[in-house]
């Protein structure tokens, strides 16, 4: 993986958007009948869900910021000015999975899980065992080969990755049943420089990569993983 923007899903908006939609709510709300407020309050929702990925920098960003101005001009709540300014962000531009036995190569999601070291791999990527690890807890990995390996962990699973890596596994990929909140994302977020690179992906496409993968045998895995 090239050095990038880590991110979480887009359907988790980032705290600067989460600001911005709070602002256009209020306007909103504050100028409409009750029942024209509620469905104003479900467009906005669906508008600022439509602009996809909105974390600083992105397309989605920018889209974001000119619907929010837009909106508040037209409400008529006074001059509305908007203000350029540099942000230093991670940019994200590419990571994949790779199964070799498959023939298979997917795009994999990277995780904003550090607030210093990004979840970058060198060239030529980190090749594993792969290895599903539940929720991540010492009795989930009893009898397991984690050193070296690639772990499939869920989402819900606290700060487990922290055991796994210093076990010494050689990245994870979350397992996202579609069911994820924020929560369990922030709370995945590691002020200390660790150099654990760890990604996301939905369950469907890890279904496509791995096939079962919760009933694999877990001490002698037969389905190796290139992350690069």
């Amino acid at each position: 993986m090239r050095p990038g923007s880590s991110h979480t899903p887009d359907r988790f908006p980032t705290a600067h958007a989460r600001w911005a939609l709070l602002i256009l709510l209020v306007g909103i709300l504050a100028s409409a009948p009750p029942r024209a407020a509620a469905a104003d309050f479900h467009q906005q929702i669906a508008a600022f869900a439509a602009f996809g990925d909105r974390s600083t920098g992105t397309p989605g960003n920018a889209r974001a910021a000119g619907f929010i101005k837009e909106t508040l001009a037209r409400l008529g709540l006074g001059p509305v000015e908007s203000h350029l300014f540099s942000v230093p962000v991670i940019r994200h531009t590419a990571s994949s999975l790779t199964v070799p036995e498959r023939g298979l190569t997917m795009p994999l999601h990277s995780l904003a899980g550090n607030a210093i070291t990004p979840p970058t791999i060198a060239p030529p990527g980190v090749t594993g065992p792969l290895v599903y690890a539940g929720d991540g807890t010492l009795a989930r990995l009893n009898g397991k080969v984690v050193e070296g390996a690639v772990l499939l962990m869920e989402l819900n699973s606290a700060k487990n990755w922290l055991q796994s890596a210093s076990l010494g596994a050689s990245a994870l990929i979350y397992v996202d049943r579609g069911e994820s909140t924020r929560m369990d994302f922030e709370e995945k977020l590691e002020l200390s420089p660790v150099q654990f690179p760890r990604f996301w992906m939905p369950v469907q496409d890890l279904r496509e990569a791995f096939g079962d993968f919760e009933s694999a045998p877990g001490d002698s895995p037969a389905t190796w993983a290139v992350l690069s």
